[in-house]
């Protein structure tokens, strides 16, 4: 079991996500298995700021109380209205592994665009 976070927001999947706000899941993850508790931390529109907010299922509650170290950071900056990317610094801090799927894994990669290209070119010249 591991803690994770997927910035679902940033991931390649995202535009088909239709997502209007930026979300960060973390939580508790087994390999191949799932989850054991997971919740997200969304931005939602509050006035004219984008203000976090954490959302959690009550099945989630006992995964919630394996991060006393996350709550205690964000005690320390209450009311500061952090972005995303200072929670994810937080989540680091408090060993969280970003499990975010930045690559689409059925596209090729740059290397293998640039090799796919070499043999277009050298299938071309024989």
């Amino acid at each position: 079991m591991k803690r994770a976070f997927y910035y679902s927001t940033k991931a390649w999947y995202a535009k088909k996500l239709n997502a209007e706000n930026e979300k960060i899941i973390f939580g508790i993850y087994e390999q191949g298995e799932g989850t054991t508790g997971e919740m997200k931390m969304q931005w939602v529109t509050l006035g004219t700021r984008q203000v976090p907010q954490l959302c959690i299922f009550d099945d989630a509650w006992n995964a919630l109380t394996s991060f006393p170290d996350v709550i205690q950071k964000l005690g320390e900056v209450d009311s500061k209205n952090i972005t995303p990317d200072q929670f994810i610094e937080i989540l680091l801090s408090c060993g969280f592994t970003d499990n975010t799927e930045y690559n689409n894994p059925h596209e090729p990669n740059e290397q293998e665009r640039i090799n796919l290209k070499k043999k277009l070119i050298e299938a071309k010249i024989m």
